[in-house]
């Protein structure tokens, strides 16, 4: 019956407006009607009734997807006012670049230049720091407001039944792109400071050939970060229920990242301090054998 579950998902999505993200929430909702379907026949009911009661359970599928032209609108104007946001923040962060550069090029012949070096990247930074505020922001403002955005109503409506598979999804959905804004505006923020701690360190040490690895910590924490919030994600959907899917294989990813690169940094750390390449590589084998194992773990904890 799955296959009659999609087909009839199938249909239903060719009268819908066709936008960018469709095939991903259509895959979501097919996910979850299958999960229901099975977990009908699995109590005990023909597979004739767990059909027609999964698909009973849709609901109005243009309330998921349908954009109304006011909604229209306000989408269009949102994208028009994002690219005048963009353009400004990007206009700020170069500015502060050119700050930096130009106190550090007019200070080179002055007493205490590396002094003077040194308040001019404060200042940069002060400069950045405005963009980045401006960033989180309207992102948090973003998140805040996705309901009304998007025309959806308060899900505490007393008129509201919401034992439909689209009404349980569109308020999963407003919750996720809630969090993946919070999420996007935390990592903002991080790759900020980092480039703020290599900087810093790189200028001060001169010990450019080593600080680089400043970025790949970077990368670890920003996947320990999303790690963090799509273990939240899984925490709160049942296995096979919205978003459970999804947040289990960004989890697998992120923590294969992570195994990668600690496993460039341990190989460049020990190799350089041994100077033993013709064995050192082994790393790489430890590695993937870390990452077998975690799929394993991962995969069995989902059963």
């Amino acid at each position: 019956m799955n296959t009659e579950i999609r087909n009839h998902v199938e249909q239903l999505f060719e009268i819908t407006p066709t936008k960018s993200d469709v095939s991903e929430l259509k895959e979501e909702l097919i996910n979850n009607l299958e999960s229901r379907y099975n977990d009908l026949v699995a109590s005990g009911m023909s597979e004739a009734a767990a059909y027609k009661a999964t698909i009973d359970s849709i609901g109005d599928i243009k309330e998921l997807v349908g954009y109304s032209d006011e909604e229209k609108e306000t989408l269009e104007n949102d994208v028009k006012n994002d690219a005048v946001f963009k353009t400004i923040c990007t206009a700020l962060y170069f500015f502060a670049g050119i700050v930096f550069l130009g106190i550090g090029i007019t200070s080179e012949n002055l007493p205490n230049s590396d002094m003077i070096t040194a308040i001019g990247f404060v200042v940069a930074l002060i400069i950045a720091m405005v963009p980045t505020c401006m960033i989180v922001y309207r992102h948090t403002l973003k998140a805040k407001n996705h309901t009304v955005a998007n025309g959806f109503k308060e899900w505490n409506d007393d008129n509201k039944s919401g034992d439909t598979v689209v009404e349980e999804f569109t308020e999963w959905n407003v919750k996720n792109k809630r969090e993946s804004a919070i999420l996007s505006a935390v990592q903002t923020l991080l790759w900020l400071v980092v480039v703020t701690v290599y900087l810093a360190i790189s200028f001060f040490t001169m010990k450019w050939h080593i600080t680089w690895l400043i970025f790949l910590i970077g990368v670890i924490i920003d996947c320990c970060i999303v790690l963090g919030f799509e273990t939240s994600k899984r925490s709160r959907c049942p296995n096979g229920s919205f978003g459970y899917n999804k947040a289990q294989k960004a989890i697998k990813g992120n923590i294969s990242a992570i195994i990668w690169v600690l496993a460039v940094i341990v190989y460049f750390l020990v190799s350089f301090s041994t100077m033993a390449w013709y064995i050192t590589w082994m790393v790489f084998i430890i590695a993937a054998c870390v990452q077998s194992i975690s799929n394993l773990i991962l995969t069995l904890s989902s059963k």
